[in-house]
């Protein structure tokens, strides 16, 4: 999806991802660097094996491999500790996030620990219990930590931890403890609060989502920000564009380019005033159509009497009120 793979190029810089991780963990202190994250893997295979047995006590083993991708997976060295961060892009509400965010995790870890099973093969584990584990008493794995960017205009009403998909009401209170919870770690970007802490043009990216449905906040918000949206990088534009759904400044790009940068401030504004004029005019045909029908029912006028008074043809009235009820206008 187009939506995906903009969001992943953006994303993809190490300096926008050191800065994403500085703002969500430090509050905006620059202790990550660019140079500390490195590219993973982001598909993870778990092996399942399966024995038969047939009626003349044949056993067979049958494999199957399943796959796990995340959207984006790096590896943060920090303090001469490392880390594996994934992203998981939603720009809709999934509501078994986190089940989806437990079978990824879970795959990540089985790998590790296949990695230092098959490391084994070839050496001889003195201790039964290591040897039966594929795992020595020492070893030690990499902490996977996943991150729900969402970029929806909805605000996020989905579950936020695994006991949010459990009716646990139902079950005596002796049980619950023993069930294990899962947390999300879910950014809003609409709603991110902390924006203005990125070092990065995350900072006006996340700003201009958040004023994305307001188009007045917007137009300001551009203007007053002038330098940077006149000379924004290509990733960040598409980002933009896409995620704003703006079909105008997609169509618009190749007209607003300068150099390796894009002049978007006109862009914006022209599609700000744009959509301005057009919920004008969209409310004054929606203020024709419930004349008509008032004169119609309370005055007993027909339609072609109401539409003449209203300076609309019989047509025009069927054809708009019909985009009205399709909630196309």
């Amino acid at each position: 999806m187009e939506l995906d793979v903009v969001s992943i190029e953006y994303l993809e810089n190490s300096a926008r991802f050191a800065d994403f991780l500085n703002v969500i963990l430090y509050g905006g202190k620059q202790v990550i660097k660019s140079e500390d994250v490195f590219e993973a893997d982001t598909t993870y295979h778990r092996i399942e094996r399966k024995k038969t047995i047939d009626h003349n006590g044949n056993v067979s083993e049958k494999r199957k491999i399943k796959k796990n991708t995340a959207d984006m997976v790096k590896k943060v060295v920090c303090d001469l500790c490392t880390t594996v961060w994934a992203i998981e892009e939603q720009t809709h509400i999934h509501y078994a996030m986190p089940v989806r965010i437990l079978n990824l995790e879970a795959s990540v870890y089985n790998t590790q620990w296949r990695n230092y099973a098959k490391k084994y093969r070839n050496e001889k584990l003195t201790d039964s219990d290591e040897f039966l584990s594929g795992f020595r008493k020492n070893d030690v794995l990499q902490p996977i930590i996943t991150i729900v960017l969402y970029f929806g205009k909805q605000k996020w009403d989905g579950p936020r931890c695994l006991k949010d998909l459990l009716d646990m009401s139902r079950y005596p209170e002796e049980i619950r403890p023993f069930v294990n919870d899962y947390p999300l770690h879910i950014i809003d970007v609409r709603r991110f609060e902390e924006s203005d802490l990125f070092q990065t043009d995350l900072k006006y990216v996340f700003g201009f989502l958040k004023r994305d449905e307001n188009k007045d906040e917007l137009k300001n918000y551009v203007i007053e920000n002038k330098d940077f949206f006149d000379q924004i990088s290509e990733d960040a534009y598409d980002l933009i564009s896409v995620m704003s759904h703006s079909k105008e400044l997609k169509e618009k790009k190749e007209l607003n380019r300068k150099g390796d940068t894009y002049q978007m401030c006109k862009a914006i504004t022209d599609m700000v005033n744009d959509g301005i004029e057009q919920g004008i005019e969209i409310g004054i045909e929606k203020q024709k159509i419930a004349s008509v029908d008032r004169m119609q029912k309370k005055l007993g006028l027909s339609l072609q009497e109401a539409c003449d008074v209203e300076e609309i043809s019989v047509d025009e009235y069927e054809k708009t009120k019909a985009l009205l009820q399709a909630e196309l206008l």
